[in-house]
């Protein structure tokens, strides 16, 4: 099961998506949710008049 969960981690990085998923392991069936979660955007502002009124 390791090796089949690190691979649909990998694909749900790579299509950056979320999935459910169905392993079955010795003792059973387990159902798994993989969820992608997307980073916050970043946000640089720049501006020549601020800079010039901080700079001098």
């Amino acid at each position: 099961m390791t090796a089949a969960l690190l691979k649909d981690a990998q694909a749900a990085l790579e299509n950056k998506d979320s999935s459910f998923h169905k392993y079955q392991l010795a003792v059973g069936k387990v159902d798994i949710f993989i969820e992608f979660i997307k980073p916050p955007p970043h946000l640089i502002i720049f501006s020549e008049s601020l800079l010039h009124r901080f700079c001098n």
